[in-house]
């Protein structure tokens, strides 16, 4: 026997400017924080592979 499961979300409906313009700006911050850190993450594998790459002074 199959049971009609009741739906609990509300129907969609389009978005208000203020909420666009509130999750657009939520993905731009998304976005800078990405940038950010893959700068950062860039910057320091290159000196990781810079210090274990290249031997001591006194050797």
């Amino acid at each position: 026997m199959h049971t009609q499961t009741t739906n609990n979300r509300p129907e969609r409906r389009e978005p208000t400017h203020k909420e666009l313009a509130y999750w657009q700006d939520v993905a731009a911050k998304r976005i800078r924080l990405c940038w950010a850190t893959g700068a950062f993450g860039f910057m320091i594998g290159f000196i990781f592979c810079f210090v274990i790459s290249v031997p001591p002074v006194w050797m």
